[in-house]
C-alpha cells in the first residue's frame, strides 16, 4: 500500500477511498492532509477538497451544487462558491464503504481579514452580492427540507415546545447533572424570549414579510464566520463550508453575520459598518428591518444546544454544562445588541421599528 494510500485510509477510515476516486473522477491520490474539518487531496490533476457529506444530507449538496453553478453565471466575477466536481456520472457527490463525500476543487486563498472597520464593510458588500446573484434560482425540484421561507413562525412555535419539554426533562430528572442545573437556571428567561418572539413577529405579520421579500435573494449561506470567508489573490471573496445552506431571504443570513460581527467585537462601528457595506450593494427595505429584529432575538444558539443534549442526545449532558452556561451568558449579552440595533437603524438610516418595550 502506498503512502498516499495509507494516509487517506488512516484519516477517513476508508480503505477504498482512493480507488473509488480514481473510479468517480478519473484522479489518482498522490497525499493527503487534514484542514479544518476537510481533506485537502494532492492529485495528478492538481489540488481538491475531500467533505464528508453529513448523513441526510445529499439532497443539500445537490441543491448546492445547481446553486454554485447558477450564482457563477450570475455574478462570475464576484463572490464565489466552490461547485462540487461531477462524478464520471454527472453527480455532485459519491457513495463511500462509510460514508458519502463531495469533492470540492482546492481554492488558493487566505481567510479575510477582519481586524478594521472597512473590512466589515468589504466583506458585507461581498454578502450582498452573493445574495443579488441568487434572486433568479429556482431549483430543479423543491427540496423543501431546506426550505424556510415563510416558515419561520412555524419553527419557532416548535422551539416553544421544544423548550418545555426540556425543562421538565431537567427539574424531573432522579439524578440532575450540573447541565440540567444551568439550564434551569435560564429556562424562565430564554422562554420568555422566544414567546415575546413570537408575540412581535405576529405583530409585524412576519411571514408574510418574508414572501414579499424573497424577490431579493432566495439563499442563505447561514454558517458565516471568518473561517468560512476567503480572499483570493485578485480580492475576490470565497464562500466555503455550505453545510447550513437554506433557501431562505436574505435577513436571515444578514442577522446572522450581524450577530457574529457584534459577538467578535462588541462595536457599534461594527454593527454600523455592515449595514452601510451590505446597502452600498443591496439597499434594505424597510419592512427587512424588523425582520433582521426578530432573527436577532431568537435564541438559536442555545436551542440548538439543547435539542442535541435532550431531545437527538448527540451531546454528552454530562460534560455539556460550559457550553450551556456560555450559550446562555451569550443570549443575555445579545440583549446589549437588540437595544443598540434600533438606534442605529433609526439614526444612519432614518427608519424606525417596532421594538419590545423591556428592552427599549
Amino acid at each position: 500500500m502506498s503512502n498516499a494510500i495509507e494516509e487517506v485510509t488512516q484519516l477517513t477510515g476508508e480503505k477504498r477511498l482512493p480507488d473509488l476516486l480514481k473510479n468517480h473522477y478519473q484522479i489518482q491520490v498522490l497525499g493527503a492532509k487534514p484542514m479544518g474539518g476537510v481533506l485537502k487531496l494532492e492529485t495528478d490533476q492538481g489540488l481538491f477538497v475531500l467533505k464528508r457529506v453529513r448523513h441526510g444530507e445529499k439532497d443539500r449538496w445537490r441543491m448546492v451544487s445547481e446553486l454554485a453553478k447558477h450564482v457563477a453565471k450570475s455574478k462570475p466575477d464576484r463572490t464565489g462558491i466552490p461547485t462540487p466536481v461531477p462524478t464520471t456520472s454527472e453527480q455532485p457527490l459519491f457513495n463511500g464503504y462509510r460514508f458519502s463525500y463531495v469533492l470540492l476543487p482546492w481554492i488558493d486563498a487566505n481567510l479575510v481579514s477582519l481586524s478594521q472597520i472597512e473590512d466589515w464593510k468589504r466583506t458585507s458588500r461581498d454578502l450582498a452580492h452573493f445574495h443579488q446573484s441568487t434572486r433568479g434560482f429556482v431549483p430543479t425540484v423543491p427540496y423543501r427540507k431546506y426550505q424556510h421561507t415563510g416558515k419561520w413562525m412555524p419553527e419557532w412555535e416548535r422551539s416553544l415546545g421544544q423548550l418545555e419539554i426540556f425543562q421538565m426533562a431537567a427539574k424531573w430528572t432522579d439524578t440532575p447533572t450540573e447541565t440540567d442545573q444551568y439550564w434551569l437556571e435560564t429556562s424562565a428567561y430564554t422562554k420568555a424570549i422566544l414567546e415575546n418572539l413570537i408575540g412581535y413577529y405576529q405583530k409585524i405579520g412576519g411571514d408574510k414579510l418574508c414572501k414579499n421579500t424573497v424577490q431579493y435573494g432566495k439563499a442563505c449561506h447561514y454558517n458565516l464566520h471568518r473561517h468560512n470567508l476567503l480572499t483570493d489573490a485578485r480580492g475576490r471573496t470565497h464562500l466555503v463550508d455550505w453545510n447550513e445552506t437554506v433557501l431562505d431571504v436574505r435577513t436571515r443570513d444578514l442577522a446572522k453575520w450581524l450577530l457574529y460581527g457584534y459577538g467578535r467585537t462588541g462595536s457599534r462601528a461594527v454593527l454600523t459598518s455592515i449595514l452601510q457595506g451590505y446597502q452600498e450593494i443591496a439597499p434594505l427595505d424597510e419592512a427587512e428591518y424588523p425582520l433582521l429584529y426578530a432573527r436577532l432575538l431568537f435564541p438559536e444558539k442555545l436551542l440548538r444546544l439543547l435539542q442535541g443534549i435532550y431531545d437527538q442526545q448527540s451531546i454528552s449532558i454530562e460534560s455539556a454544562a460550559p457550553d450551556v452556561r456560555r450559550a446562555a451568558y451569550m443570549e443575555e449579552k445579545k440583549t446589549d445588541l437588540l437595544r443598540l440595533f434600533p438606534i442605529i437603524v433609526k439614526e444612519e438610516f432614518n427608519v424606525s421599528i417596532p421594538q419590545l418595550d423591556w428592552l427599549r
